[in-house]
């Protein structure tokens, strides 16, 4: 039975979602999207740059997008117009 820790290496050493980016790219999406992200999320994608997982106990798939993913994804589903004022950043 593989542990939670051995699990999330794995799945942390075989995730491709575009990686950290930079505070240059964050800005850019937040000028595009007319946002300010909250500064604990800056700091979870400075750190990580997004996340494709598991999570336990529930097993349940988690993706946060990394910021290059941002406004591609915001932009084919109308978030804008859909839900004015909110962003998608995750699934």
């Amino acid at each position: 039975m593989r542990t939670w820790i051995s699990h999330r290496r794995e799945v942390s050493a075989s995730f491709t979602g575009g990686g950290v980016q930079g505070e240059g790219v964050l800005a850019e999406v937040e000028r595009a999207l007319g946002v300010q992200f909250p500064s604990d999320y800056r700091a979870f994608i400075a750190s990580r740059g997004g996340v494709d997982e598991f999570v336990p106990p529930a097993g349940d798939f988690l993706s946060i997008y990394a910021q290059g993913r941002l406004i591609e994804v915001n932009a084919a589903a109308e978030a804008a117009e859909r839900f004015p004022g909110g962003v998608i950043i995750g699934g």
